[in-house]
C-alpha cells in the first residue's frame, strides 16, 4: 500500500515567567500515516522537537508533551531515548530536555491500536507542547490522527444474503457517503459466482480489497476470484461512483460482457471534477494464477464515461475475447507496470483484439504488452493524445483519422506489436477501426 506522511507543526505554552530576552523558537513536528487502516490496526507516529534556524538562543530548555487519548484507542505507548513518559487513564505525558546548542530532540515514538469497531471513523489525539522558556510561537495544540475503514466483510461465497458480496456492495452504496473511508474485505480465499449482474458500485471512498499488499508480484496467486461462469450475459464489477473507488488484488473472469466497467457518472456533484478510479494488483481475464485464459466475453476493462480518470497498475489483463482495455469515453487513462496479453512467467495469453484500444481522452501507457491479436495499443479517432513507453523511449500520438501500434514490451525476447505492424500509424479507412472489433 502507498502511504502519505503528514507533517504537523506544533507550538507551545509558557511554563514560567522569565525575562523577555530569554525566549526560544521551537517547533514540534509529527509524522504519521495519512491513509486509512483496517479496524484494530497498530498505528505508529513519531514526534520530534527542533529549534528554528532563526533561533539565536541556544540555551537548554525542558520540553513537555501532553497527549489526551480517546477512550476508543487502546495500548497507547510513548517511548524514546531520553524521553520519560507516564500514562494515566486519559492522557500520556512525555518530557525531555533539549540540550544547549542542540537543534533537534531525539524522536518520541507514539504507538497505539486503532478502534476495533466496524463502523470506522476519524479519531484525533490532541497534543500540547510546553517549554521551560517562553516560545515565540503561541499556539499550543497539534493532532495525531488515525482514520479507520468502515468495513463490510464478505464471509460467504453465496450469491445472496448476509455476508455475500452482493450484500456488501449494497450496504457500502448505502453507507459510504464521503464521511468515512470504506472497505469491502474478504474472509479468506474464495471463488464467488454471481447468478445475475452484481449491483453497480456507487459508494464513495471505497476499497474492494482481495487481501494482498499493494504492489504484490504478478507471479503470486490472487486469493479472491469473481467468476461470471453462472451470470449469463453480465458485466463483472461496474464502478459508477463519482467519488473514488479502488479494486485491489481481485481476479475477475468468465463474464459474458466486460470484466470491469469504469464509468464515473456525468456530471458529478459540484465542486468535483473528474474523479479517479483505480484497478491495481488484479487479474482480469485469467485464472487466479495467471496460468491460463478465462476470458471475459467482451473486454477486460471497459472505460465508458468522459469524466473518468482511470489508473490501472500492476495488473495482468489477458485472455479476454476482445481488447484487454477499451476506452470509449474518458478524461485520462494511466496504465503502468501491467502485463497485457501475457500471464505468469510472461507466457502468451493474448487478448482477442488489441492490448489497449483508446478511442477517447488522453492515455499514458507503459508495461509489458505482447501477443495480442491486433495491436499492442490501438488509437482511435476520438483519442486526444496517447503516449506509450515500452522499449526505452516514449512515442506520442495525436491521431488524425489514424490508428497507432505500440512500442512493444520491455522484454526484447517477446514479440512486440511493432514487429507485427512496423509502421506506427496505419490508415483507418472505413468501417470498424483496426484493433477493436
Amino acid at each position: 500500500m502507498t502511504l502519505k506522511t503528514i507533517s504537523l507543526v506544533l507550538t507551545v505554552v509558557v511554563l514560567a515567567a522569565v525575562p523577555a530576552s530569554a525566549t526560544v523558537s521551537i517547533y514540534l513536528s509529527a509524522q504519521g500515516f495519512a491513509q486509512p487502516v483496517p479496524p484494530g490496526s497498530h498505528v505508529a507516529w513519531t514526534l520530534s522537537a527542533f529549534r528554528s534556524a532563526q533561533d539565536t538562543n541556544t540555551e537548554a530548555v525542558d520540553l513537555l508533551i501532553t497527549m489526551t487519548v480517546p477512550s476508543v484507542l487502546s495500548n497507547f505507548i510513548g517511548s524514546g531515548d531520553r524521553w520519560n513518559c507516564t500514562t494515566s487513564s486519559t492522557a500520556t505525558v512525555c518530557g525531555t530536555s533539549l540540550a544547549a546548542a542542540t537543534r533537534f530532540s531525539t524522536p518520541l515514538q507514539v504507538e497505539f491500536d486503532a478502534p476495533t469497531t466496524a463502523d470506522g471513523g476519524r479519531f484525533v489525539i490532541p497534543a500540547t507542547l510546553a517549554t521551560s522558556l517562553p516560545n515565540t510561537h503561541p499556539e499550543i495544540s497539534a493532532k495525531i490522527e488515525v482514520n479507520t475503514y468502515r468495513t463490510f466483510a464478505v464471509t460467504t461465497t453465496d450469491d445472496f444474503g448476509a455476508g455475500s458480496l452482493r450484500e456488501a456492495i449494497g450496504r457500502a452504496n448505502d453507507r459510504c457517503d464521503r464521511t468515512v473511508d470504506c472497505l469491502i474485505s474478504f474472509a479468506g480465499p474464495m471463488t464467488i459466482e454471481p447468478r445475475s449482474p452484481l449491483p453497480a458500485v456507487t459508494a464513495c471512498d471505497l476499497l474492494i480489497d482481495g487481501g494482498l499488499a499493494q504492489g504484490t508480484s504478478q507471479d503470486i496467486e490472487r486469493p479472491v476470484e469473481i467468476s461470471g461462469a453462472k451470470a449469463n450475459f453480465a458485466n463483472g464489477l461496474e464502478i459508477r461512483s463519482w467519488c473514488g473507488v479502488t479494486l485491489r488484488g481481485l481476479t475477475v473472469n468468465g463474464f459474458g460482457a466486460n470484466g470491469v466497467v469504469l464509468a464515473v457518472p456525468t456530471p458529478p456533484p459540484p465542486p468535483l471534477g473528474p474523479v479517479s478510479v483505480t484497478v491495481e494488483d488484479c487479474f482480469i481475464g485469467t485464472d487466479t494464477k495467471a496460468l491460463e485464459a478465462r476470458p471475459n466475453g467482451m473486454r477486460g476493462i471497459s472505460i465508458e464515461s468522459p469524466l473518468t480518470v482511470a489508473w490501472v497498475r500492476n495488473s495482468t489483463i489477458s485472455g479476454n475475447h476482445y481488447s484487454g482495455i477499451a476506452v470509449w469515453a474518458s478524461d485520462l487513462l494511466n496504465v503502468s507496470r501491467c502485463r497485457i496479453g501475457l500471464g505468469r512467467d510472461l507466457r502468451p495469453l493474448g487478448n482477442g483484439a488489441s492490448g489497449v484500444f483508446v478511442n477517447a481522452g488522453a492515455a499514458d501507457i507503459s508495461g509489458q504488452i505482447a501477443y495480442n491479436h491486433d495491436f499492442g495499443v490501438a488509437v482511435g479517432r476520438g483519442a486526444s493524445h496517447v503516449t506509450t513507453l515500452g522499449t526505452g523511449r516514449p512515442h506520442a500520438y495525436r491521431p488524425r483519422g489514424a490508428y497507432a501500434s505500440c512500442t512493444g514490451s520491455y522484454r526484447r525476447r517477446l514479440r512486440p506489436c511493432r514487429e507485427r505492424h512496423p509502421h506506427p500509424l496505419r490508415s483507418a479507412g472505413r468501417g470498424t477501426p483496426p484493433g477493436e472489433v
